[in-house]
């Protein structure tokens, strides 16, 4: 059932935690040819190295090494590309950390959800009880976030137990990231493209999750960094509106027409960036422009409407209006873009 699977670790410094998993993997899946990739991404320590020799020795362990260190989305994307190009047979892989988080009776089943529903596979945790504070917190403020952006409750934003279709690994190869925050910005792109499963697992932290390379400080920020990209350039795209339309309308054209041109110049500096930069699509480029200038020229006509009646019926100043207008389109527009215009499934 599991010959055409793969589990991948990907590994800094590791203690003894990823010899008893491996010892698990191998009586939970004796008679079957599921492939182990350890990827040793620079480990240095002579312990350390004591332990990737010994799974080096290991018949089904393939170990790929890094000469340094290039960090764990680094790491991750070594394994899926060593399983892509070299591995052909593999339909399915499941990504696991090696500091004892995750037992192997759980990798088994996000193994058989992703082999029995051919749908990516999220291992979850609880996050209730003896939980370390900073996994707690970066938890909690990760998942508010996707819910107000993504409109997804992601129980554990933070877990490294997935289970992968091969088929969604080459948009995965794409991201440019190698840290930590490579993993939030998979998970961001994995949600977008492919209907998500979410498995229970157990809540597992060894010695107050001592052997995690996680940085509480450095590495959220670096994380966090990623959901605040898909809003910066809709707020600079905001305040190039309102300069604009004040250029204009201090020099004596209309409303209308200082509407017009002032979002007419913005497209080609707003659409390649939202693309590119925020949303990272891969789609028809023809379809996302005739959708997008569709989408422009509807927020020209609403917040025209709603400064001429702002201002007529209310006595707003004309700049106060456009302010207040350009407020609410801005969530407006960031959900149409996200799952409209710019959506995963348009990705090619």
């Amino acid at each position: 059932m599991y010959d055409a699977s793969a589990i991948l670790i990907p590994t800094y410094e590791p203690s003894y935690s990823v010899v008893i998993l491996l010892d698990q993997l191998k009586s939970l899946f004796t008679g079957s040819d599921v492939k182990v990739v350890v990827v040793n991404d620079g480990t240095r320590s002579a312990d350390s190295l004591l332990i990737v020799d010994e799974l080096r020795r290991r018949a089904e362990v393939i170990v790929l090494d890094h000469v340094v260190n290039l960090g764990k989305g680094e790491a991750l994307k070594s394994g899926l590309r060593y399983i892509k190009n070299s591995l052909c047979h593999i339909e399915y892989v499941v990504t696991a950390d090696s500091d004892g988080q995750h037992l192997g009776t759980d990798i088994l089943k996000v193994l058989r959800e992703v082999v029995s529903k051919n749908k990516v596979v999220l291992g979850v945790r609880a996050f209730k009880e003896n939980v370390p504070l900073r996994s707690w917190i970066g938890n909690v403020v990760s998942r508010r976030l996707f819910r107000l952006i993504f409109r997804m409750d992601i129980q554990d934003t933070q877990t490294g137990l997935r289970g992968l279709p091969m088929r969604v690994v080459p948009d995965l190869l794409q991201i440019p990231y190698q840290g930590y925050d490579f993993e939030l910005e998979m998970l961001i792109n994995l949600i977008k493209n492919n209907e998500v499963v979410q498995q229970p697992i157990s809540t597992i932290y060894d010695k107050d999750n001592s052997h995690s390379h996680f940085r509480p400080i450095t590495d959220s920020l670096k994380i966090y960094a990623i959901f605040f990209r898909h809003i910066l350039l809709s707020i600079i795209g905001t305040i190039l509106y309102f300069v604009l339309f004040q250029i204009f309308l201090f020099s004596g054209v209309n409303v209308f027409g200082s509407l017009l041109v002032s979002r007419l110049l913005s497209i080609p500096f707003f659409f390649p960036l939202a693309r590119k930069f925020v949303f990272r699509s891969k789609g028809n480029i023809e379809t996302q422009v005739l959708i997008f200038s569709l989408l422009t020229i509807v927020n020209f006509t609403l917040l025209w409407l709603f400064i001429e009646l702002s201002s007529s019926r209310l006595g707003l100043m004309e700049i106060v209006a456009m302010v207040l207008g350009q407020i609410f389109l801005f969530f407006v527009n960031f959900w149409i873009e996200n799952k409209i215009i710019f959506r995963s499934n348009s990705m090619g």
